[in-house]
């Protein structure tokens, strides 16, 4: 019983059920810290997203940061039907090009420790576990596994470690999350002087400590070290046969794994206490769209705008005072839904207000706009999520799952069809039924119809094999020959483009043909059953040559130009770091050719 205790069960993909179902105690732990995942990686559960961390410390306003906490965090967890959220990070901002820097709070640690306490009393004032991670020293995404960092004693105390320290001391959170990297040339997971003597000794922490996902490299080294819990429940090292080996070898004692194993029980016993309701509840994650939460949610994302810049007092913008009667609204990221960056941060958004409608909202009547794109912001193509449309009209598109016959020929009937509104999808978990373990997956659906003829560019990237038609005629190849690439967490192909002709006012039909069996490639050639399957599809108009001068004209023309720029969830997001601090693409020239033709000009970096 108490083995069993000490990793997790797989109840769904990535996000685990922290014990055993047969232990009569289990748990579902789900990512933050920006919203509330869910356990669904296809057709996910609907969330509510909020501003970053980093945006949240840009108010230094602990208050705001307990309240959405607590109001919003706190009841999407429960509607999740989970426990605990993996939130807040807490991580040091070493250098603006970390990529998954945007989940913690700031380069100060005496902010980052307050702002983490705010949001800790927050989640946990309301019944629900918070998990602070990742301790510590996390701070780069390349070679994050394996990753060492040196540090003096006091380098470690006064900048890395405070936070933490901060976070224990003003709000306890339940549980820690080691951290993926080497501190010191030890594994946070099996570094004991960091584990028990400083957290557990020092600061006489009570609390559960987990690995991060696959942040366990060992056995007994690990669980000697303190960490209560290996995460996930997939393809770890904590199984019985292991550790009765490591404990008659006298690596291990049953003492060791007993403890550990009281720190899992104690957290259950306390989050059922304070989370009835869901650890009795029936395991379903449900959302519930909230008028007030949405108001929240403006209200924290306009505190968290910082103003760098007001020459000549442009801002703030009152038409009617100043006389505007014409604004241009350009820039990549004015129409784009650009909430947060990417990896475990990133989730299925259930409120989005784009910067162009909103400032088109907030204009009086009789104010003219004019919109341009001016340059390409993305580093791929944009997902189609909002594009597409099903046969009825719906939003969406259409997947139906085929088995494969034991000749492994495609079955004439779809095991399930399904309509779902994402082209981003790990294609895994229960809504697949049961299907062989060689399947093959079709997404049908129409594009809205565009408003003028355009050239299209589409970008497909899979974990497997997949092809792209459009209006029955094949555009994208990403099955016949491949390459291998660093999507899908390192799994996946690069991007593969093709372009097509689309005309106005035409619904073009728009189809992926998706197996769960990867492509030969150069130096490769094995056709492999790939292990956790995915797809992205996306796509935009190529925009012409002469695009920003275009941008440019209009805004010339206008009274005020309001100019959206910045980043998305491709440039910022976990497992890779930025490799310059350039803005995308043309972005640069775009916004000094306009600001050149007019000096009325606001800028919003929105990264």
């Amino acid at each position: 019983m108490s083995l069993h205790l000490l990793a997790a069960y797989p109840s769904r993909f990535s996000h685990l059920a922290l014990a055993r179902p047969t232990t009569n105690c289990a748990c579902l732990l789900f990512s933050g810290p920006n919203g509330v995942r869910g356990g669904f990686h296809f057709n996910a559960t609907l969330a509510n997203c909020i501003p970053c961390e980093t945006a949240l410390a840009a108010t230094w306003d602990t208050e705001l940061v307990s309240e959405i906490a607590s109001n919003l965090l706190a009841p999407d967890v429960k509607q999740r039907a989970s426990s605990v959220l993996l939130a807040p990070t807490c991580n040091i901002q070493r250098s603006p090009l970390g990529g998954r820097s945007f989940e913690s709070f700031a380069e100060d640690p005496h902010l980052s420790g307050h702002m983490a306490a705010a949001y800790i009393n927050g989640i946990q004032g309301s019944g629900i576990g918070a998990c602070i991670k990742h301790f510590v020293a996390n701070d780069q995404e390349d070679e994050r596994f394996g990753s060492d960092s040196i540090l003096s004693d006091r380098a470690l105390r006064e900048i890395y470690l405070y936070p933490f320290m901060l976070a224990e001391k003003l709000a306890k959170p339940m549980c820690y999350a080691a951290a993926y990297n080497k501190l010191n040339g030890t594994h946070c997971s099996e570094n004991a002087l960091l584990l028990q003597s400083i957290l557990r000794g020092e600061w006489k922490s009570e609390a559960m400590i987990m690995s991060d996902w696959f942040g366990v490299y060992s056995l007994a080294p690990s669980i000697n070290a303190g960490v209560d819990l290996e995460m996930p429940g997939i393809n770890k090292w904590r199984v019985d046969e292991k550790v009765q080996r490591c404990i008659s070898a006298k690596k291990l004692t049953v003492r060791t794994i007993k403890e550990r194993a009281a720190n899992v029980l104690k957290l259950v016993k306390q989050l059922s206490k304070t989370n009835s309701e869901v650890i009795d509840g029936n395991g379903k994650e449900n959302y519930e769209k909230i008028d007030a939460d949405c108001a929240l949610m403006r209200r924290v994302a306009a505190e968290c705008i910082v103003l760098l810049k007001n020459s000549d007092n442009i801002l703030p913008i009152k038409p009617a005072e100043s006389g505007i009667k014409k604004i241009a609204i350009i820039g990549p990221n004015s129409k784009a839904t650009v909430v947060s960056g990417g990896g475990s941060a990133a989730i299925r958004n259930a409120y989005v207000v784009t910067p162009f409608d909103g400032l088109v909202a907030g204009l009086p009547e009789g104010v003219e706009v004019k919109y341009h794109e001016g340059c390409a912001g993305y580093m791929m193509q944009p997902l189609l999520d909002t594009q597409l449309t099903t046969e009825t009209g719906e939003r969406g598109w259409v997947c139906s799952v085929y088995s494969h016959d034991e000749q492994d020929m495609i079955m004439d009937t779809p095991v399930r069809s399904i309509r779902i509104t994402e082209t981003y999808n790990w294609i895994v978990g229960p809504t697949f039924g049961d299907v062989s373990s060689r399947f093959t997956v079709k997404f049908k659906g129409k594009l809205i119809p565009r408003e003028k003829d355009e050239r299209f560019r589409f970008g497909l990237t899979v974990h497997g094999r997949g092809k792209l038609y459009v209006d029955g005629k094949l555009v994208i190849d990403n099955w016949t020959r491949q390459q291998r690439g660093k999507t899908f967490h390192g799994k996946g192909t690069p991007e593969v483009h093709g372009e097509a002709d689309l005309k106005a006012g035409v619904a073009h039909e728009i189809e992926v043909e998706f197996r769960n069996i990867r492509g030969p490639a150069d130096e490769d050639e094995e056709e492999a059953l790939v292990g956790i399957p995915g797809m992205r599809l996306g796509g935009a108009e190529v925009l012409p040559e002469q695009s920003v001068d275009e941008a440019a004209a209009i805004a010339k023309d206008a009274d005020l130009v309001i100019v959206v720029v910045g980043l998305n969830g491709d440039w910022e997001a976990g497992g890779y770091d930025r490799t310059h601090l350039e803005l995308p693409g043309r972005t640069n020239e775009l916004v000094a050719k306009v600001a050149a033709v007019n000096p009325k000009t606001v800028v919003v970096n929105q990264s």
